[in-house]
C-alpha cells in the first residue's frame, strides 16, 4: 500500500524547491539587443534596482532605478551611476521629478520621449517585453527583455539604452 501522506509532502517539498530555483534564476531582467546572438545579455536590472550595462568593467552600475526622489540618490548620482526615477509611466533621466520627464509610456506601450513633436511614437513595447523602434520595418523586435516584468523593464531599456534620450 502506497503511503499517500508520505507522497505529498515528497511532492510539496520538490516543488518548494523547484519555486525557489525558479525565483533565484528569474530575480533580474535580462535584455539582449537584436544584433545580440550571444548567451550574454547587452544589460541586466537587478531587482535592488541597478542596471548594469555588458560593457561595464568597473564596480559601481551605470544607473540606478528608483520609484521616488529621495536624499540617498545624491549619494549614488556622486559615485557616477546615472539616476532613473520611473513613476506613473514616466522616466526622469538625472533630474528631479519637478521637471519635465524625458520619456512616458501610454496603455499602448507607445514610448514618446519629451522632444518628439511627431504623431509617431519613438518605440513601441509588448507586455512580453519585445521592443520595436519607430523606424523598424522588419517582423523582429530590436530589443527584447526576459525575466518576472518585463513591460516595466522594457520601458527603461528603450530609453536608456536604444534611444537618445
Amino acid at each position: 500500500m502506497i503511503n499517500t501522506k508520505h507522497l505529498n509532502s515528497k511532492i510539496i517539498l520538490q516543488l518548494t524547491f523547484l519555486l525557489i530555483l525558479t525565483n533565484t534564476a528569474f530575480s533580474a531582467e535580462y535584455i539582449w539587443k537584436s544584433q545580440n546572438q550571444s548567451k550574454m545579455p547587452d544589460a541586466v536590472i537587478l531587482d535592488n534596482g541597478q542596471l548594469w550595462l555588458n560593457s561595464n568593467t568597473s564596480s559601481i552600475p551605470n544607473a540606478i532605478i528608483v520609484d521616488n526622489e529621495t536624499k540617498k540618490l545624491k549619494n549614488h548620482y556622486s559615485m557616477g551611476s546615472d539616476i532613473i526615477i520611473k513613476k506613473d509611466g514616466k522616466l526622469w533621466i538625472n533630474k528631479g521629478i519637478n521637471q519635465k520627464p524625458d520619456a512616458t509610456i501610454n496603455a499602448a506601450g507607445e514610448i514618446w520621449l519629451q522632444n518628439n513633436q511627431s504623431n509617431i511614437p519613438n518605440a513601441k513595447i509588448n507586455r512580453n517585453g519585445w521592443i520595436w523602434l519607430s523606424g523598424n520595418q522588419q517582423n523582429k523586435p530590436d530589443a527584447i527583455v526576459k525575466g518576472i516584468s518585463p513591460l516595466s523593464s522594457a520601458f527603461i531599456a528603450t530609453v536608456y539604452m536604444l534611444l537618445p534620450y
